[in-house]
């Protein structure tokens, strides 16, 4: 299926948008510390062969206590991610932004070299990967680095790790295995391994590819290859999840119980008086996603974004709305949509929709997909209107740095 192997022009393009993403990302930090680090005293606690924190700052109000150990909700990825940093650097005076920011520039190499080898097209390649990451909420989460935020940064690492190790051929359990550490800081994303089904299935089929039409006879497939990719993608996946299991059982004596429902207090807060997920949620949600929209100001530059709620994701990132072009029944669509609608059951159910936020930050649960569809509906040749798109991308990103910079928050 794939036109393009990555080459060391590829590595070097690749190596050049990290340390782009780097500096950019970077300079939007403009010296913001991420307070809500919860990720770095539990990195800390696993490196002294803790689960829990010992004590915790005022700000990191969102444990759990039992007995004399506060325990953190948030799925563990994210810390192990951090575990080599707190070896060479220690816990102190380190800002968890700057760990996310590194993420982020990993992040940026890795959707080149996806892009480049599934498209063949290096100029394609770099132009989708800048506005994954610069047109989209994605650089507000990187450069503010507080756990939800660099949770995201994290399942986009790992989720772009595991489509660019399918696209090379990589062994389906280690695909399995990135995709479940996307799932091990996103838990949202789980369902999203779907689409890696989908694709291991069009590798298996004898007369196309992943851009073919989905074939429901057995004949067309080499069965062998089929099931030994699907048990090695399970495998993969699960290893992460079984260790999550093992370890929310030695925290809360449960292995699906993850702790967000034992903050103390939270369940009083009135976005949670109908529960964690709730249908009553999905209409607040579905607003937050498609029609949220900026006030406006009698001072320049007379457009001002909501700190709480975010924005709509087709004025954060205009292009999205291309991906409704990409209808071709294949093994790639197909499987994208479906992981699509699959990772918004939970986002749409939850009570709070993202608190501190540029744009509608759960929107990023979807990203990777959101991709796939948008790199098959989008022409060979970009139009005016493409075009125009990505600049107004960019555009609101530039208005919620300035926002942001400025305190200029509704």
């Amino acid at each position: 299926m794939m036109p393009h192997r990555l080459k060391r022009t590829d590595l070097l393009i690749g190596l050049g948008l990290a340390l782009f993403s780097a500096l950019v990302l970077g300079v939007a930090n403009h010296g913001q510390w991420a307070h809500t680090d919860y990720f770095m005293p539990l990195a800390q606690a696993f490196l002294d062969g803790r689960l829990h924190l010992e004590q915790a700052p005022a700000w990191l109000n969102e444990l759990v206590p039992v007995e004399d150990r506060l325990y953190v909700v948030y799925p563990p990825a994210p810390a192990l991610l951090l575990l080599p940093l707190i070896v060479l650097n220690g816990l102190r005076g380190f800002n968890q932004a700057w760990a996310s920011i590194g993420v982020g520039a990993a992040y940026a190499a890795l959707l080149y070299g996806f892009i480049v080898v599934v498209l063949g097209s290096r100029l394609r390649a770099v132009l989708l990967s800048v506005l994954m990451l610069f047109g989209t909420v994605s650089w507000f989460s990187i450069q503010l680095g507080t756990a939800w935020h660099f949770a995201h940064a994290c399942a986009l690492f790992f989720a772009t790790a595991a489509l660019l190790c399918w696209a090379l051929g990589k062994p389906a359990w280690l695909v399995g295995l990135l995709w479940g550490m996307a799932a091990l800081s996103r838990t949202a994303m789980l369902p999203g391994v779907l689409f890696l089904a989908f694709l291991f299935a069009a590798d298996a089929y004898r007369f196309g590819n992943a851009h073919a039409r989905v074939s429901l006879r057995w004949e067309n497939y080499d069965l062998a290859r089929l099931w030994r990719a699907l048990w090695q993608l399970g495998l993969g996946l699960g290893l992460p999840l079984l260790a999550y299991g093992v370890y929310n059982a030695a925290r809360f004596e449960m292995p699906w119980q993850t702790g967000h429902a034992l903050i103390p207090q939270l369940a009083e807060e009135w976005q949670y008086r109908h529960g964690f997920f709730s249908w009553q949620s999905v209409p607040r949600n579905l607003y937050a996603l498609f029609f949220a929209a900026p006030g406006f100001s009698e001072q320049p530059p007379y457009l001002r974004l909501a700190a709480l709620g975010g924005l709509s994701i087709a004025l954060t990132t205009p292009l999205f709305l291309w991906v409704l072009k990409a209808r071709t029944p294949s093994y790639w669509t197909i499987g994208a949509w479906l992981s699509l609608l699959l990772v918004m059951v939970p986002v749409l159910l939850h009570a709070d929709v993202g608190g501190f936020q540029y744009g509608y930050r759960y929107a990023q649960d979807i990203y990777p997909f959101l991709l796939a569809l948008l790199m098959v509906a989008l022409p060979d040749s970009l139009r005016a209107e493409h075009h125009l798109a990505i600049a107004l991308g960019f555009a609101m990103s530039g208005l919620a740095l300035w926002t942001q910079w400025n305190g200029a928050w509704l």
